[in-house]
């Protein structure tokens, strides 16, 4: 089987990949801002103290979105050399793991009509993978296995941009349902 690095080039491989690593990028950092945008509309609703849940859904997204950009970044600095790029993908995957089961916290026990076990489980399970991923891609990239670590780096940028995307959807109809709920209660409360 040949191999997808021409003549075993890292960085020539990389740069028939610039324009993947470009679109994903730009794709997050579009995402983040309609997210910012959309949050903002409701902001007092996702930091209310009773809607901590909600909070946690919004830094998933949030970060989910970042990662990607982070990494799309780092895939396009020029002659990047192989020991920085791994140690960054192992210490952002540790990180994002890190910060994830810390949030946590914020949902377990959470569930609702909207928020169910299953939906927390497709919201938690996948970017934990993307990032599981990303740290396997940087182990990869120290043993040089280069083919290996550019796969599990895609795999990772796919994993934490559709189910960062998924999660800010679910997010906005969350807070959406609950200002519907809150506007038709006695009092009209608001959060």
């Amino acid at each position: 089987m040949e191999s997808a690095f021409p003549g075993s080039n890292f960085q020539q491989y990389l740069e028939h990949c610039h324009d993947l690593f470009v679109l994903s990028g730009t794709a997050a950092a579009t995402l983040m801002g309609v997210l910012f945008i959309s949050l903002s509309l409701h902001l007092d609703t996702v930091v209310h103290e009773d809607n901590k849940h909600i909070h946690a859904m919004a830094l998933e997204s949030f970060y989910g979105f970042m990662w990607v950009m982070v990494i799309s970044m780092f895939m396009l600095v020029p002659l990047m050399p192989m020991r920085p790029l791994s140690t960054a993908f192992i210490m952002l995957g540790a990180v994002r793991i890190g910060m994830m089961v810390l949030n946590s916290r914020h949902l377990v026990g959470k569930t609702d009509a909207i928020f169910t076990r299953k939906v927390l489980f497709r919201r938690f399970i996948p970017p934990f993978l993307g990032n599981a991923s990303l740290v396997y891609a940087g182990w990869s990239l120290i043993r040089g296995n280069n083919e290996m670590a550019i796969g599990f780096v895609f795999w990772s940028m796919f994993m934490l941009l559709i189910t960062a995307t998924g999660a800010a959807w679910d997010l906005l109809m969350r807070v959406g349902r609950l200002k519907a709920l809150l506007a038709r209660a006695p009092g009209g409360a608001s959060h």
